[in-house]
């Protein structure tokens, strides 16, 4: 069955970066579409206020992260023109030593460990999805070929893009793998895209998104009666992450409808209703779940998709029957009501009319 031509093209310059430093030690990274500021502040001692009283303290070594987008026709967040929704963002890592006096948890050395690692993990994520661009030439297929194409083009990004500010804090190479979760995924058209990141794909229709891969990191720790005890530390990796759909969904909520060809003899063969409901799923815009099979012995065309797929087929094999098309669900109860009443109204109308004559 042949397939109908879709594609998506991406307007977006070739990836491009420059790097500034200012006198007061903020780094800042400009790329096509966003810019990147770095700042390193280091270990000191000084004052904070804890529970009403001033206190002197160490205060950790800090790595300031923050970035905007340059979007200029992004719309305001909540009508008010001057903040700008989803355009700017920013982290924090804060790295604790062990043996100084920190006002938070002072005592306890593995949890402060455990949230600069959550800290950098948060950070990681962020600059793969939306820091590292790269240009991706898909012919459209399935998420198993996108994906595959992903890890080379953000592999490579990763490892030719990252900056210098962070190497002292981050693994210059990291590892990508598919997600092999078992999860009905989307079809995606073809895709041409320059400098495209992992958030930028995800506002044309894929879904790729990243995460660290889970680590156990075991410890003693010792309780309050002095006995020790084997714990494990769960955190993300920095250097392993796991590549995943953030469109699949669960075999289990697919529908599977049967549509039978020769219920009327002057139907087309089965690759032109095949084209048809193609045309009918493309045309809402959304990834594609549908998967169609044909059993030429009984001439049945089986359908497994989402609901609204399996809707948008039955309305295109009910024109090509000359039957009356399915009736949707109605979201507004009330609109179901007030119609019937306009009917019982009608009804009684005419009634009065007729006893009239």
């Amino acid at each position: 069955m042949k397939a109908i031509a879709w594609g998506i093209v991406l307007g977006i310059a070739a990836p491009a970066a420059w790097a500034q430093q200012a006198s007061d030690g903020i780094v800042t990274v400009r790329k096509k579409g966003s810019i990147w500021s770095f700042k390193v502040t280091p270990e000191r001692r000084g004052k904070l206020v804890v529970e009403e009283k001033e206190v002197e303290t160490d205060i950790p070594q800090r790595l300031h992260v923050a970035w905007a987008l340059e979007e200029p026709y992004a719309q305001p967040r909540n009508n008010n023109i001057f903040v700008i929704s989803g355009t700017c963002d920013s982290k924090s890592v804060h790295f604790f030593r062990e043996g100084k006096e920190y006002a938070e948890d002072r005592s306890d050395w593995p949890r402060l460990q455990s949230r600069t690692r959550d800290e950098l993990s948060g950070l990681q994520k962020s600059l793969v999805e939306e820091f590292y661009q790269f240009d991706l030439d898909f012919p459209g297929g399935g998420w198993d070929e996108l994906a595959k194409l992903i890890r080379e083009r953000l592999t490579s990004a990763c490892e030719q893009q990252f900056p210098d500010l962070l190497k002292p804090f981050l693994p210059g190479k990291v590892e990508i793998e598919i997600s092999s979760k078992p999860k009905s995924h989307a079809r995606y058209p073809a895709i041409q895209a320059k400098g495209v990141t992992l958030a930028m794909l995800r506002s044309f229709g894929p879904g790729p998104l990243v995460e660290g891969k889970t680590e156990s990191i075991p410890r003693l720790a010792e309780q309050a009666d002095k006995s020790v005890e084997l714990t494990l530390d769960v955190n993300r990796s920095l250097a392993k992450l796991v590549l995943f759909d953030g469109n699949a969904l669960d075999p289990d909520s697919l529908e599977v409808a049967f549509f039978h060809l020769g219920s009327k003899s002057t139907l087309p063969g089965a690759d032109h209703v095949v084209a048809l409901f193609e045309m009918a799923w493309k045309a809402k815009g959304a990834p594609l779940y549908a998967k169609v099979k044909y059993h030429p012995e009984t001439k049945t065309l089986m359908v497994q998709g989402t609901s609204e797929e399996i809707q948008a087929a039955d309305k295109v094999f009910a024109t090509l029957t000359g039957r009356p098309s399915p009736v949707e669900p109605n979201a507004n109860p009330f609109d179901t009501i007030h119609q019937t009443l306009e009917r019982i109204a009608e009804l009684l109308k005419k009634q009065s009319e007729e006893k009239d004559k």
